[in-house]
């Protein structure tokens, strides 16, 4: 056991003497796209030690792997990385998923949650939800096998070089992905850490529509890369203004009141998978969805988008899905799908009838929610459901 003990101090010793320099031995550089968390590994890897001991040598003081650090890197870990490894600074944080700020959203949350980031749910350095996906093929080709940082998003559900969909779990034990703890780090990045599964002898996934998919993907990843889409029927818009209305579109699909109605009909407009409505985490987004079930709700999204808006309008007005609907939880939605929704969608002088107003109530009743003339008037997509009417709401009651 002492023994044990002095050849570990030992080692520490020489990790910190290897990299007390201004510049480090090896100075290996991150691959396209790759993610901050797997090039750490890389890193630790080429000097022969764990990750752990790698990072508490560099950043004695800093808890590394008690968070997700791809999410929440600081500029003293960023910086150090860009100076020790001889690397631009620009070019190590766009192994962050922060890089992202100012194409996918506005404002970079740290403390929440952001639209289309899948999380990883980070306890005692583990993971305990399904946030990083992988292309078993591409692990497989790669010479350094590497987990890439578009994996990470929500909408990304296919390999644009494989066409196959992607996974986001070990096929042998359904374990979520945790490479930073894999036992068996100094073969390969690519051993699941719970059962030792090889992740590149993972059988790919085949899907109905894939090569409809990847056109669709290449095409929003393109424009969140360069910051800007073209809305058919409208102009070039900014990827800010174009992603919040993408997740509102598959929300709808997933979560959204009318899921049922809408989920019905587009299982017999498009041939794609049906949607389980299994979420992983407490809450219940888009984001939190195994992969299978996201395939098919950007999918769905996908599909109401082409021959914008003519296509989405008539879907909306046959199918009974309101203003509100679509514009429910949107602060300040951009002015090109307001618009849309303003012009053709929105009915404020529509007059339900009683009928309606009493299944309503039962709706309400039944997911228990408030019963208030508010409510109500939100389910028309109306300001006052009650308006010019003689009727109050004492009169609905229904048993």
């Amino acid at each position: 056991m002492d023994s044990t003990i002095r050849s570990r101090q030992t080692d520490v010793r020489e990790i910190q003497m290897a990299l007390s320099g201004r510049l480090w031995p090896i100075h290996l550089k991150p691959k396209d796209d790759e993610l901050l968390s797997s090039w750490l590994v890389r890193l630790a890897r080429i000097y022969g030690v764990k990750t752990h001991s790698f990072c508490s040598t560099i950043w004695p003081r800093k808890n590394i792997w008690n968070r997700d650090i791809d999410r929440l890197a600081d500029i003293e870990v960023l910086s150090t990385l860009a100076e020790k490894t001889a690397t631009p600074y620009e070019r190590v944080y766009e192994t962050t998923l922060r890089s992202f700020e100012g194409r996918l959203w506005e404002t970079y949350n740290t403390i929440g949650n952001n639209a289309w980031l899948m999380p990883l749910g980070v306890y005692h350095r583990e993971h305990r939800l399904w946030g990083l996906q992988y292309c078993s093929c591409c692990l497989a080709e790669d010479e350094d096998p590497y987990f890439r940082r578009m994996w990470r998003l929500a909408f990304v559900t296919v390999c644009e070089v494989h066409y196959f969909m992607l996974r986001d779990k070990c096929p042998e034990c359904n374990s979520p992905l945790n490479y930073y703890r894999n036992q068996y780090w100094f073969d390969s990045i690519t051993y699941c850490c719970k059962c030792g599964y090889d992740l590149r002898r993972a059988i790919p996934l085949k899907a109905k529509g894939i090569r409809q998919q990847v056109k669709h993907q290449k095409y929003f990843m393109a424009a969140l890369k360069r910051g800007w889409i073209n809305i058919s029927g409208f102009g070039t818009v900014h990827s800010l203004l174009f992603f919040p209305v993408y997740h509102q579109f598959a929300r709808l699909m997933a979560t959204g009141k009318r899921k049922e109605v809408i989920q019905a009909t587009m299982n017999q407009l498009i041939s794609f998978p049906r949607i389980s409505g299994h979420f992983w985490g407490r809450l219940k987004y888009v984001d939190n969805m195994f992969v299978e079930d996201r395939y098919s709700c950007i999918a769905r999204a996908n599909w109401l988008l082409e021959k914008w808006p003519n296509r989405f309008v008539r879907f909306c007005d046959e199918n009974g899905i309101l203003s509100s609907d679509l514009l429910r939880d949107m602060k300040n939605a951009p002015w090109w799908y307001f618009k849309t929704v303003y012009d053709y969608l929105y009915r404020p002088d529509y007059s339900p009838s009683d009928e309606e107003i009493n299944q309503a109530i039962i709706y309400l009743k039944t997911n228990k929610e408030s019963i208030n003339k508010t409510s109500i008037s939100k389910l028309f997509g109306v300001r006052n459901v009650f308006r010019k009417r003689k009727k109050k709401l004492g009169n609905y009651l229904v048993e």
